[in-house]
């Protein structure tokens, strides 16, 4: 019977034993594969029990998506390619960022060369950026280049390197980086090329320091010189009173247009009371942080709030009603520059 069958076929209070009788023969396989100085690769049992995890979770049965994957992480053997797998779909289909980057660090560091280390180092540093720790986050970034230097995440892993210049306010060295990810990137890759060419505006007058150049304390940013242009004294513009409708634009002239105005104040749109889904951007130990966050995501017209009652609070975007609906806004997110991850809604 295969892993695959067995799983389907045994009740859930036999998964681990299964698991387990099945973990004895990876165990023998993989140490084979390192004495005889073979890569070991992800065994056809693990990628199955991942992919029927992936299906209950996006069938909207989060939690017993994560006990299959709790059941897998026991039954594999430490330090190999299948704990990798199992490490990275558990941190996944976590309902808690710390419980996914629990399991990410801990993969990079008991499997450091697996095939998921470089995106399981990419992850982490998207966390680090959005909690600010941008030295934290090119440490990552850096690392990854350094291990992984042919990972299909490299030009994502490069425009996370160039935000973690722009936090720190070093232009030159965020616009050295960008021009890498604009050579590099793939045709392809058409978020990355969006975002890095959004970034680049930054880049305005800006003398760039190329990836990997030693400090240069005197780098400064070009400041182009002053046009001198004849002052005009233009004609005084009345302001329109205060309850005055809105301005139109009407080509190049600027008109009145009568709107009505409701005899009460639109409401703000609510977010749907329904829906199980949500796109997470971070989670703090205090509300003020929370709330600080969505104060500085309003600026880039991302419509987020705080959630929960108690630590973890929980900065989200959205309530949806199918985890489809929630990706695709995750997707519109990234192209705004926003990271963040797909999530079953906690408690309040």
């Amino acid at each position: 019977m295969s892993l695959k069958t067995g799983l389907k076929a045994c009740p859930k209070a036999c998964v681990k034993s299964w698991l387990g009788g099945a973990a004895l023969l990876l165990a023998v396989s993989v140490s084979n594969g390192y004495a005889q100085g073979v890569r070991p690769t992800v065994s056809a049992g693990v990628n199955s029990v991942s992919a029927r995890a992936r299906a209950l979770a996006d069938a909207g049965n989060g939690a017993r998506a994560r006990e299959l994957l709790d059941s897998l992480v026991s039954a594999t053997p430490r330090e190999s390619d299948d704990a990798a797998e199992a490490l990275y779909w558990r941190a996944m289909l976590s309902e808690q960022p710390a419980d996914a980057e629990r399991d990410w660090k801990r993969l990079i560091v008991e499997v450091p060369f697996s095939p998921r280390a470089s995106d399981a180092l990419l992850r982490l540093a998207e966390l680090d950026l959005t909690r600010n720790e941008a030295a934290v986050a090119r440490q990552r970034v850096q690392r990854l280049l350094s291990d992984h230097p042919d990972a299909p995440e490299r030009p994502r892993a490069l425009l996370v390197l160039a935000r973690t210049y722009f936090v720190e306010n070093d232009s030159p060295r965020a616009c050295g980086v960008l021009t890498v990810v604009r050579r590099e990137a793939p045709l392809t890759a058409v978020e990355v090329r969006l975002q890095a060419d959004e970034l680049q505006q930054q880049c305005r007058n800006v003398h760039e320091v190329a990836m990997g150049a030693a400090p240069d304390s005197t780098t400064r940013v070009a400041v182009a010189p002053p046009v001198t242009t004849p002052v005009t004294t233009a004609p005084p513009v009345s302001a329109p009173p205060v309850n005055a409708p809105p301005i139109a634009n009407n080509g190049d002239s600027a008109v009145f247009k009568v709107i009505p105005h409701p005899d009460k104040p639109t409401p703000v749109a609510k977010l749907r009371a329904v829906g199980k889904w949500t796109v997470q951007i971070a989670a703090y130990d205090t509300r003020a942080q929370a709330d600080a966050l969505v104060k500085r995501l309003s600026t880039k017209h991302i419509d987020a709030h705080s959630a929960g009652s108690k630590k973890p609070f929980r900065v989200q975007v959205g309530r949806y009603a199918t985890r489809a609906e929630a990706t695709s806004e995750l997707t519109a997110l990234k192209k705004k520059g926003q990271t963040g991850f797909v999530a079953e809604v906690g408690p309040p």
